[in-house]
């Protein structure tokens, strides 16, 4: 709160004020009849949707595609690529495709489909899918890909020179057997030269033997155009049905890996799931951490997702079916950093909406630098939309994560399992989800991905405080994603008790007219656009002034009266007690169809401009009564103005206004 002395809040205000006082013009003045009552008073007196940029489906796509069942972004956000692992040549329908789109300005075109050299039917290719940070390299997992006449999979590498692309490499386990499920999942470096690959079907040894779908992970290494296998991943506590390799990511330099067993047993019988650090040294690698939930139930399958921070610092390991309650198994992502060698879980994640079955962190994906993280649950009910799926994005400020968006797709539809697969770009500010099952046209469940910016809460916002007798104005920065937004007001600082008064608010500034004069209110943002709602900005603290009030009959106007109607003008002032005592200056002025006129000392009506009052602030109730004889038809607004400097009116004036129109 600022006093009001030399206070250049006013300006706005006084601005009007001055407007009629430099239309005043020589005229009788007004003949009326005063009466002032300060009997109340006191001496001295007490004066606070993201941004939809595109819907992506493929060319020539047919139905049961299942295209947006994995899909990735460049780090600039420009290149897009799309897995259909069900779509491909005909009659061959199941060989599975890639999809690589290309942005300029807002607009998406695809600039390739991406096939094998050897198409075979039942690959799954498209299964997983990933790029390197400039977008000219990618690899696509086909997990059921034969190999020598074995359907234990494997991942191509394609890289693009222009906007061609052609296949690079067939990567294979050195050691790979049917069923291994080889390139299930699939990360690259950013420099494209590491590739890692997961086989959740890789059978392992143990003290009992072998050990079915224990699960195992492959490294490889690019020089030039030449790819080798650098080293095979298992966890050292890993056991059958472990499915490690579910899901793999890497940090940007590649020495750091993370790596998923959704159906890791945790000692017991039941699915909680794991995830293991690897980290590299040279060209050796060594386990550094097992990750597990701190809070489990009893099929988690923790480690369905999994993804790094470009440092390899922050991770987040992704749990479709967690627990988040005692009766609500709505899935949920933890959050794990490390210092030095040791890591330690930072937070648990899941949306304030989160509902029995959601599938909440079904898939996971971090900005570069940690910061930002969306997770997608492919399971959302949206209204009576049964798993239409939805896509939530948090931010991190120090330690402490908060719920930033909720996204949908703009046309989404029951069964579309948006969010199944999600990818940002390297600062956050694009996202990309897959809903593999969208209907396109007659298609049934040929897939679509959907792209755009993900809505940032404002920065900026501001209240007015003691500033308006009338309102809280209350003003925000633009936000680059939004399409409008939204102004919610509480009584404290609890959002879950705030109240949404404006939605589809297109400037930057709302005036809250319904705030009760001096009551504090708190006042948040949120930016809304095409995918969604943003989550709270932080919020401002704003105050009506309890300052000049002008009442026309009792109303703050505009008021009609019939000729010979009387009119009471009642002025009043109830400053805080931080201002009382201060000098200033009250001026009552009139503006009517001769002119300008202003209530002297005396109390009569002059032309000439001067106040009414000068000395020290303090609180007043009083009338004054005109007689509408003297008020031929016409419009009059009557002002009560304070002026914080003796004698002249400058940016120090508050003031307040009403109109009364007098009928023929």
């Amino acid at each position: 709160m600022q006093t009001l002395l030399g206070s250049r809040r006013w300006a706005a205000c006084a601005c009007v004020f001055l407007l009629a006082l430099n239309f005043a013009q020589a005229a009788d003045p007004l003949v009326s009849k005063v009466r002032v009552d300060d009997a109340q008073a006191r001496y001295p007196a007490t004066i606070d949707q993201f941004l939809q940029q595109a819907k992506l489906t493929a060319l020539a796509g047919a139905a049961s595609n299942y295209f947006g069942f994995s899909v990735a972004l460049s780090s600039d956000g420009d290149t897009a690529i799309v897995g259909a692992n069900n779509g491909g040549l005909w009659p061959q329908v199941e060989l599975g495709a890639a999809y690589v789109f290309t942005r300029s300005g807002a607009a998406w075109t695809q600039q390739a489909k991406l096939t094998t050299s050897n198409n075979a039917a039942d690959d799954d290719f498209g299964s997983s899918v990933t790029l390197s940070g400039d977008g000219n390299t990618a690899i696509v997992g086909a997990s059921l890909a034969d190999v020598a006449g074995n359907p234990q999979g494997a991942a191509y590498v394609f890289t693009r020179s222009g906007a061609s692309w052609s296949q690079q490499e067939k990567l294979i386990a050195s050691d790979g057997v049917a069923s291994d499920k080889f390139g299930s999942s699939v990360a690259l470096s950013r420099d494209g030269n590491t590739a890692i690959a997961g086989a959740s079907g890789a059978a392992g040894w143990g003290t009992n033997g072998s050990q079915a779908y224990q699960g195992a992970a492959y490294v490889f290494t690019r020089s030039g155009a030449a790819w080798t296998q650098q080293e095979k991943l298992i966890a050292e506590d890993g056991a059958a049905w472990d499915s490690f390799g579910a899901s793999v990511a890497l940090s940007s330099d590649g020495n750091t890996t993370i790596v998923g067993a959704n159906k890791e047993l945790g000692g017991g019988s039941h699915k909680l799931g794991a995830a293991y650090v690897f980290t590299r040294s040279g060209s050796a690698w060594s386990e550094q951490a097992k990750l597990i939930a701190s809070v489990d139930s009893l099929i988690d399958l923790f480690g369905n997702s999994v993804t790094l921070s470009s440092d390899g610092n922050t991770a987040i390991v992704g749990a479709p079916s967690a627990m988040t309650s005692v009766k609500n198994q709505g899935g949920a992502a933890w959050v794990f950093t490390r210092s030095g060698a040791a890591w330690s879980e930072q937070a648990k994640l899941f949306p304030s909406d989160n509902g029995w079955g959601d599938k909440f962190g079904c898939s996971v994906m971090l900005s570069s630098d940690g910061n930002t993280a969306i997770a997608g649950a492919s399971d959302v009910y949206i209204g009576s939309n049964a798993y239409q799926g939805a896509a939530y994005v948090f931010t991190r400020s120090g330690a402490d994560w908060n719920e930033q968006a909720k996204l949908i797709a703009s046309g989404g539809a029951a069964s579309d399992y948006f969010g199944y697969a999600v990818a940002l770009s390297s600062n956050g500010a694009i996202a990309i989800a897959g809903a593999y099952m969208a209907d396109v046209g007659t298609n049934a469940d040929q897939g679509a991905a959907y792209i755009g910016m993900v809505p940032s809460p404002p920065t900026g916002v501001a209240a007015s405080d003691d500033f308006y007798v009338d309102r809280v104005r209350v003003s925000w920065d633009a936000a680059v994603s939004a399409a409008g937004y939204e102004v919610w007001r509480g009584v404290n600082s609890n959002t879950s008790l705030a109240t949404n008064i404006a939605i589809g608010i297109t400037g930057t500034n709302y005036d809250d007219m319904a705030a009760t004069a001096g009551e504090p209110y708190y006042y948040w943002i949120k930016t809304t656009n095409a995918s969604g709602t943003s989550a709270f900005s932080t919020h401002a603290i704003g105050k009506v002034l309890v300052g000049p009030d002008v009442r026309l009959n009792g109303s703050a106007g505009p008021v009609t009266l019939a000729p010979g109607s009387e009119l009471v003008v009642t002025v009043s002032m109830n400053p805080t007690a931080q201002y009382a005592g201060y000098p200033v200056d009250w001026w009552v002025a009139a503006s009517a169809p001769g002119g300008i006129y202003f209530l002297n000392a005396s109390l009569a009506w002059t032309s000439e401009s001067g106040p009414v009052y000068q000395g020290g602030l303090f609180g007043l109730q009083s009338a004054v009564a005109l007689d509408t004889t003297a008020l031929p038809a016409g419009t009059y607004t009557f002002y009560f103005g304070v002026d914080t400097l003796n004698g002249i009116l400058d940016p120090g004036v508050v003031y307040d206004s009403a109109t009364v129109t007098v009928a023929p």
